[in-house]
């Protein structure tokens, strides 16, 4: 289970950088389409490698990097790949699929159907 540990924190790493660069490149290109270049401290480091401010994410990229960081963290604390709802394991599968996964698939299904009513009325 190590292996997979490690593997998963891996994966959840480079999905996290790549989304962080994902977002600097789209912001860059929005300046260069714009014409506007603008010296800034947060390019600077993000040019030099460093960490790419939260900020400059919109609402749901801010929450999927949110994710990611909650499995990290649950990784560290040992209960990354346990459903925080029922504490059954969740399956393989589901964890290839969205490694950053809180639920189970019968948990997250439910979450869902009442998420989606509450919001429906």
């Amino acid at each position: 289970m190590d292996r997979y540990l490690a593997r998963a924190r891996e994966r959840l790493l480079r999905m996290r950088e790549e989304m962080l660069r994902r977002r600097s490149d789209h912001r860059e290109g929005e300046e260069e389409l714009l014409g506007v270049r603008e010296a800034d401290p947060g390019d600077a480091a993000a040019a030099e490698g460093g960490a790419i401010p939260l900020d400059s994410l919109n609402e749901n990229e801010q929450a999927r990097v949110a994710e990611i960081e909650a499995a990290l963290t649950r990784i560290d604390e040992g209960s990354y790949g346990r459903c925080e709802q029922c504490e059954e394991p969740i399956g393989m599968r589901r964890l290839e699929a969205v490694p950053s996964a809180r639920r189970c698939f019968t948990c997250e299904t439910e979450h869902e159907k009442e998420h989606r009513s509450v919001h429906q009325g």
